[in-house]
């Protein structure tokens, strides 16, 4: 083969191949999204947020902890922010946080959000408060 007709075809196996990805996403763990949305959870409790779940909107159980298991990573601290991509679709949220100084002593407060419309055009961003109530959408 020479080189021109390789180069021709190494640049259409590539198109082959990106044109499907675009429109694609992925979230930290590598898993590839059809139609990838955003969630934002921004923290404006008193403590750090410790656990992050969601579930699609009906669902009877939550889907695992979002955040990573590292005890630095593992965190959104008080003013801080993280990003998750999901698949669009409706989502409940909920975030366990500390409420004071001594969170080994105090209870996680829960906070939830239900029936929140993430999609690729409108990605979401939920400040989530001291309160522990659950908000409406």
């Amino acid at each position: 083969m020479s080189s021109t007709r390789f180069k021709t075809f190494a640049l259409l196996a590539t198109i082959a191949v990106a044109v499907p990805l675009l429109g694609c996403g992925s979230d930290e763990n590598g898993i590839v999204f059809e139609d990838p949305a955003t969630i934002t959870v921004r923290n404006l409790t008193n403590g750090k947020i410790l656990r992050v779940f969601f579930k699609t909107c009906g669902a009877a159980l939550w889907g695992s902890d979002r955040l990573p298991s590292d005890p630095i990573e593992g965190v959104i601290n008080v003013g801080a922010s993280k990003s998750f991509t999901v698949e669009a679709a409706c989502y409940d949220l909920k975030a366990d946080h500390f409420s004071g100084p001594n969170p080994e002593e105090e209870p996680l407060p829960t906070v939830t959000r239900l029936g929140v419309l993430v999609t690729s055009a409108a990605p979401f961003l939920w400040d989530v408060e001291p309160e522990g109530a659950t908000i409406p959408a």
